[in-house]
Formats: structure tokens, sequence, C-alpha cells
């Protein structure tokens, strides 16, 4: 079956392409970013333990309210006193980096206002074949 490529089946001139998000990132880059995070995590602790300083260092402290930092400490807690005698110290810092820079991001999610009635932002739809 033959396309139809004709210029009203183009993607309109704008800033923000249907292969990329307003923040710049593209759905390949993202792909590239999702594959290098699970073949990280895929990696064994000695070889992690192996990588020079510098590529375990943990950025600058997130900023968050009090209230904030409060339950990301309580989540960090919580995680340490289950699986924190199997973590090293520096793994225990990262713990706690990546707890604050989730609860971040759960920040900005609690911010967006919804009304009861607001309806999703897409609906599944799934696809029928039509009958002959």
């Amino acid at each position: 079956m033959e396309t139809d490529r004709s210029p009203s089946h183009t993607a309109p001139d704008s800033e923000v392409s249907p292969e990329s998000s307003p923040d710049g990132l593209s759905r390949r880059d993202f792909a590239r970013l999702a594959v290098v995070g699970a073949a990280a995590a895929a990696l064994p602790a000695s070889l992690v333990d192996s990588l020079p300083a510098r590529a375990q260092s943990i950025p600058q402290e997130v900023p968050l309210t009090p209230e904030a930092r409060a339950e990301a400490d309580l989540k960090s807690e919580i995680t340490l006193g289950q699986y924190g005698s199997r973590l090293n110290d520096a793994q225990k810092a990262e713990l706690r980096h990546l707890t604050e820079q989730m609860q971040s991001q759960l920040e900005t999610i609690r911010a967006f206002k919804l009304e009861n009635g607001d309806a999703p932002g897409t609906v599944f739809e799934p696809y029928r074949k039509q009958r002959s």
C-alpha cells in the first residue's frame, strides 16, 4: 500500500516539532537515555565501585521547601531502614539525592491544579476493525 506524501500531510513549521518536546528532548534522545539508564542499572555493584570518584560524585542539593525536605528525608530513612545494610556510604548518599530529586518532581505534580470534572489528557480508544 502506498502512502500519501503530499505537502498537506507534513508537520507545520513551529518551534516544537512532533519529534521533540518543549524542553528540547526528542523522542530519540529520550529512548537513548532510557537505554543507557537501563544498562547502568544492570551493572554489577563491583563495577560501579570501580568507577572514578568524579563519576560517582553527587550533584548539588535540590532546592525543596522545609515540608518537602522533611517528606524526602522520611522516605530516605524508610528505604535505608529496609535496605541500608546492603548499601555503602556512596550508595546511601546517592539514594538520598535521588529521593530529593523525586520529591522535587512530586512537588511539581502536586502544584498542578485539577478540578473533579477535568478530563484526562489522553483517552484510550482501541482500534476496532469494521465489519463488511
